[in-house]
């Protein structure tokens, strides 16, 4: 007879603190508030999908080694995606509505070569300005269909291979009816 040792999420890191010190530990990050937080939502997360969770390895040392290196891949990633969907939950409503903004310039050089086209010229000839908005209504709908979320699935789908998959096997009785 032999005894399995199982290990769960919650086992390893029992709060924050404990993660903290694994970060810290593995140099995730330079030290910053704005990234102390959004490290505590990568917890957040974790704790929130694998806290009860057996991870699929003998030792706590070797699951470690593997959630380093996934972490350690997906951290910067997902920390920019963060910051770009928060960036974009802090519009004004009306920035919705904008669809474009083109700004066309002439410039009539008579006859003179330009040293460098890449350049502004110090002249405008003549100027077009178009501003396309939608209605307000349309705005708002177009904003709901574009919001993007924090996507805290798919991070938390990153480490779902270390952790151990139980599939329980169904049986299906069948009694025969009377008729």
């Amino acid at each position: 007879m032999s005894t399995t040792i199982t290990f769960q999420f919650n086992d390893i890191f029992k709060n924050y603190d404990d993660y903290k010190e694994f970060t810290d530990e593995i140099e995730l990050y330079s030290p910053s508030p704005e990234l102390d937080l959004f490290n505590k939502w990568c917890f957040d997360t974790l704790m929130w999908r694998y806290s009860h969770r057996d991870i699929g390895y003998g030792t706590p040392e070797l699951f470690l080694t593997q959630f380093a290196n996934i972490l350690v891949d997906h951290f910067n990633q997902y920390y920019k995606q963060k910051q770009l969907v928060d960036a974009i939950y802090k519009f004004d409503l009306d920035e919705f509505s904008r669809i474009r903004e083109i700004m066309n310039s002439i410039a009539v050089a008579n006859n003179q070569s330009l040293i460098d086209p890449s350049k502004w010229v110090g002249f405008i000839s003549q100027q077009n300005y178009t501003n396309e908005q939608l209605s307000k209504i349309d705005g708002y709908l177009k904003g709901i269909q574009m919001m993007p979320t924090y996507d805290r699935k798919s991070f938390a789908d990153k480490f779902s291979f270390l952790f151990t998959q139980l599939h329980t096997p169904t049986n299906y009785v069948y009694t025969k009816g009377k008729q």
